[in-house]
C-alpha cells in the first residue's frame, strides 16, 4: 500500500488524504481498498464534470477565434471605406462642371460647356473628404473600442467561470469521497 501511495502525484495524495479524513497511508488495507472502491464508483460523475470544464475551454477558444475574425472583418471594412472615399475624391477632382462663359463647338454659349476644377478647388474638396473620412474613422474606432471592451468582459467572465468550475469540482470530489457507498441489501 505504501508503494502505491508514494507512486501518486502530490495532488492525488492530498486528495486521498482528504478522502481518508487523515493520512491515507495509515489506513488498513481493507479500509484503503473500500475507500478506493468508493472513489472509483464516484469517478464517472467526475468525468462528466471534467468534460463540462473542457467544453467551457472550447467555448472560450471559439470566442477568441470569433473575436479575431471580427477584428479582421472590421479592418477590411475600414480599408474598403477608405478606398471608396479616395476613389470619390479622385473622381471629383477630375470632374468637369458646366459654366456659361465658354462657347460650345459652334462658337455659342450654350450653358453646357465644361470647365476643369482649379487646384484650389481640388484641395478644398480633398480636405472636405479627408474630414469626412476622419469622422467615420473616429466613429469606427469608438465602435471597435466598445466591441473590444465587451469581448474582454466576456473573456474575463469565461475565465472566472472556469476557475469557479474547478473549485466546485474539487469540493464535489471531496464530498463524493466522504459519502458512504450504498450497498444493495436483498
Amino acid at each position: 500500500m505504501q508503494t502505491f501511495y508514494h507512486g501518486l502525484t502530490q495532488k492525488a495524495r492530498e486528495c486521498l488524504d482528504t478522502c481518508a479524513k487523515g493520512s491515507f497511508s495509515e489506513l488498513t488495507i481493507g479500509k484503503a481498498e473500500k475507500l478506493l472502491d468508493k472513489i472509483a464508483e464516484n469517478q464517472s460523475w467526475f468525468q462528466d464534470e471534467a468534460q463540462q470544464c473542457h467544453q467551457t475551454e472550447e467555448i472560450l477558444e471559439e470566442v477568441n477565434a470569433l473575436s479575431t475574425m471580427i477584428e479582421n472583418l472590421l479592418h477590411w471594412i475600414d480599408q474598403s471605406a477608405m478606398f471608396k472615399e479616395d476613389e470619390r475624391a479622385i473622381e471629383t477632382a477630375y470632374k468637369y462642371q458646366p459654366t456659361s462663359s465658354q462657347p460650345n463647338s459652334e462658337g455659342m454659349n450654350s450653358g453646357n460647356t465644361l470647365k476643369q476644377l482649379s487646384l484650389k478647388e481640388i484641395i478644398a474638396q480633398q480636405t472636405k473628404t479627408n474630414d469626412e473620412v476622419k469622422q467615420r474613422l473616429d466613429t469606427n474606432e469608438s465602435s471597435l473600442k466598445d466591441i473590444n471592451d465587451k469581448m474582454n468582459f466576456l473573456l474575463t467572465a469565461f475565465d472566472e467561470q472556469n476557475t469557479l468550475n474547478k473549485m466546485v469540482e474539487l469540493k464535489l470530489i471531496n464530498l463524493a469521497a466522504a459519502l458512504p457507498v450504498a450497498t444493495n441489501i436483498e
